[in-house]
């Protein structure tokens, strides 16, 4: 029965290669997934996923019939409630760092061929079906086959610092005979006498203290002005000197560095580092302690703040991909603005159209994919069985702009990795690309569009010059005292 119903199209079908990429994880024209409610269909022609809604769309444009429909159920572990721990890493969701709490589960996949328009199903497995399609089906499930926790491993841990380098200096460092030896505690700063965040320069031996920190504490940046005045360039922060792990830092490579000659280094000044033991806390640490009492972490949790939770379109969040902040709150911003919302959202059904067989290649469809994502209200319902509105909810998970992310970054040597990157400048190449792509069509970008007249005088002369340009951005100054959420 089964091979007669298939028999018509089964010419259409292909085996995925590795050179093929198969979209089944979410519809490519919206955020359901194999876990929503009527499941993803993966059409067995051109391995894109569809959700119930756009698959219909798909069938009528393209007459392809036959889908792999994957449908995944998700139950909780019992007894898997992850516990609150101060972290010690600089890091997400890893071991020591800051857990994002919730709960394990345990998912359990039942998949089909269905064929369209009627939706007729045939269950898997079904050892009836011909061997292409058996090849199909089975291709389609193992490539790229890594699991959802393997996905959520791999980005978390893009929050963990970049890796050090060795630096330049380290089988040239020049260091000067000049009788100096350390002590191996009780140092102080060389010109203010502050006894903690103390810096040894490697090349004269002498101590200083660090950088301010933008709250106001740390040092007073002397051992910024010795390097300065000297060039003396690799210093090392006292107190965290151990056998297995320093903190050093290159002045003239402006980074935080690996030396591996370090114990010999420090044995020109009289150092042992093996009879060094850790007093201080890291650069990671402080800047963990710092996020955690009143920077990213406390803001982020909003410490302190009672939250009413909010539901319905506009008030989808955008889920962490791993270093997306940037990402996401331009996006949010943008699709707050009115032409925004109307080129994308109100017209997404026709730019589906139009461009459905390119969809995850096409940025006016992932545009729309993610306008359609925070405004459809779809993924931003108020939990069933909350009978108080403002109780705490288990889970807010929001949509995940993962193939946006993909597009918008593509070729671009900082977008298209996954670390910390500022958000001006994603803005600016997000509205270059928007240009490039709107060429002939309606450019949302536009609304923001000003004109800048700038005026220049001529010392001598005193003539004046007026000059007008185009920009997008208006750079205010802010007071520091006024830079806090409040």
């Amino acid at each position: 029965m089964a091979t007669s119903m298939l028999l018509p199209f089964i010419q259409k079908v292909r085996i995925p290669t590795s050179g093929d990429k198969v979209y089944k994880e979410e519809c490519v024209l919206c955020f359901d997934t194999p876990e929503s409610e009527n499941g993803l269909y993966i059409c067995m022609s051109l391995f894109l996923g569809f959700c119930r809604k756009h698959v219909q769309a798909y069938f009528f444009k393209t007459s392809n019939s036959l889908f792999l429909h994957l449908k995944r159920f998700k139950r909780e572990v019992e007894g898997t409630d992850v516990s609150t721990s101060t972290p010690t890493k600089l890091a997400i969701g890893l071991e020591g760092g800051f857990n994002v709490g919730g709960k394990k589960y345990e998912y359990e996949d039942h998949n089909s061929i269905v064929l369209l328009p009627e939706f007729h199903v045939i269950s898997l497995p079904c050892p009836d079906l011909p061997e292409s399609v058996q090849l199909s089906i089975s291709s389609i499930l193992e490539i790229d086959a890594a699991s959802i926790q393997e996905e959520a491993d791999a980005l978390a841990g893009t929050w963990d610092g970049m890796q050090r380098e060795v630096t330049k200096h380290a089988d040239t460092l020049v260091q000067l005979d000049n009788g100096v030896k350390i002590p191996p505690k009780d140092w102080q700063c060389q010109v203010c006498g502050l006894k903690e965040n103390l810096w040894l320069n490697l090349t004269d031996g002498a101590i200083h203290c660090g950088r301010k920190y933008f709250n106001g504490q740390g040092g007073n940046n002397h051992a910024v002005e010795h390097y300065e005045k000297t060039k003396y360039p690799l210093v090392v922060k006292l107190g965290t000197i151990t056998s297995d792990a320093s903190d050093v830092y290159s002045y003239n490579e402006d980074n935080m560095v690996v030396d591996p000659n370090l114990p010999q280094h420090l044995a020109h000044f009289g150092i042992n580092i093996k009879d060094l033991q850790k007093t201080d806390k890291s650069m990671v640490e402080l800047e963990i302690d710092l996020n955690q009492r009143i920077g990213e972490w406390a803001i982020i949790q909003e410490s302190g703040t009672k939250l009413v939770p909010l539901y319905g379109p506009g008030y989808t969040g955008l889920e962490n991909l791993g270093n997306s902040c940037y990402l996401n709150s331009v996006m949010q911003v943008l699709f707050n603005i009115p032409d925004f919302v109307k080129c994308y959202y109100e017209k997404c059904d026709n730019i589906f159209n139009e461009f459905i067989l390119d969809a995850p290649r096409n940025i006016n469809v992932q545009m729309a994919k993610l306008a359609y994502g925070l405004w459809s209200g779809e993924y931003s319902k108020t939990p069933e069985n909350v009978k108080d509105p403002q109780e705490p909810v288990p889970e807010l998970p929001g949509i995940r702009p993962r193939m946006f992310k993909n597009l918008i970054g593509q070729g671009h040597p900082e977008f298209s990795t996954k670390r910390q990157q500022d958000a001006q400048e994603f803005f600016l190449h997000l509205i270059s690309v928007l240009e490039r792509h709107s060429r002939g069509r309606e450019n949302p970008a536009d609304s923001l569009k000003f004109e800048v007249e700038e005026r220049i005088q001529c010392s001598t002369s005193k003539k004046v010059k007026y000059t007008t340009r185009t920009d997008y951005l208006l750079s205010l100054p802010i007071p520091l005292d006024a830079a806090t959420n409040k």
